[in-house]
């Protein structure tokens, strides 16, 4: 079983992302800090976003892989995340929320 704290070896152990290429307005780089929050650390003294699946509240499932997708790789061109393919990203359950 593969966790936060036991990750596959094909995984990457530091990945960064960016939040802007360019300066983008004030509060679309709140929302954007929100979400980072969720899927990544701050490093403060390297001012650097790190991947990391153990923050407080992370996403996970539908809601990871549509981040992803559709948010986090359009920030910078820099960003070109991809999920494991080691990992079903189910939605079965949530329908319910639709």
């Amino acid at each position: 079983m593969f966790g936060a704290g036991k990750i596959p070896s094909r995984c990457f152990k530091v990945t960064l992302i960016e939040i802007a290429d360019d300066f983008v307005e004030e509060g679309e780089f709140d929302k954007r800090v929100e979400i980072a929050k969720r899927i990544a650390s701050y490093n403060p003294n390297e001012k650097l976003w790190y991947l990391d699946p153990t923050v407080k509240d992370p996403l996970t499932g539908y809601e990871l892989v549509e981040v992803v997708e559709e948010k986090v790789n359009e920030w910078s061109e820099e960003n070109n995340l991809e999920l494991s393919d080691l990992v079903e990203y189910e939605e079965a359950g949530f329908e319910q929320f639709e």
